[in-house]
């Protein structure tokens, strides 16, 4: 991202005007939205309106699940799972943000490693489904 930046920035003091442009849309820490209230009907009707707007503006969107939020490892909630399938099906990709989110400064790499593999179980299911790869 910085080179990118470095560049955008050289071609504008240069007086060259990049010919397109384009920007990444994220979601983070799917399927958790925080809204008021916080519960999954409350959660279900937030994603129903994003997922809306983003399929009706055409705009490539990535969503990165924390798959801690499912539930424990191996029995994720279906109500939470439901939520992920709503943004697989209208064909967001769906990317692995962790299973806990943990602040890689405060712990090993290896840890590290082992929760972003342990992040992965469901969504890469959910992908799969819809044909595609979990990158």
């Amino acid at each position: 991202m910085i080179p990118a930046f470095l560049l955008a920035v050289a071609a504008l003091a240069g007086g060259v005007v990049p010919a397109s442009r384009e920007v990444a849309v994220t979601f983070d820490d799917l399927p958790g939205i925080s809204v008021p209230g916080g519960g999954i009907a409350e959660q279900r009707a937030m994603t129903e309106k994003l997922v809306s707007a983003i399929t009706k503006a055409k705009a490539p969107v990535t969503a990165f699940v924390n798959e801690g939020k499912l539930g424990p490892p191996g029995a994720p909630d279906p109500e939470r799972v439901a939520l992920l399938e709503r943004w697989a099906s209208a064909g967001i990709e769906l990317g692995n943000h962790t299973r806990s989110h943990p602040d890689l400064h405060r712990i090993s790499l290896e840890d590290f490693e082992a929760d972003v593999a342990a992040g992965e179980e469901t969504t890469r299911a959910l992908m799969t489904a819809k044909g595609k790869k979990l990158r």
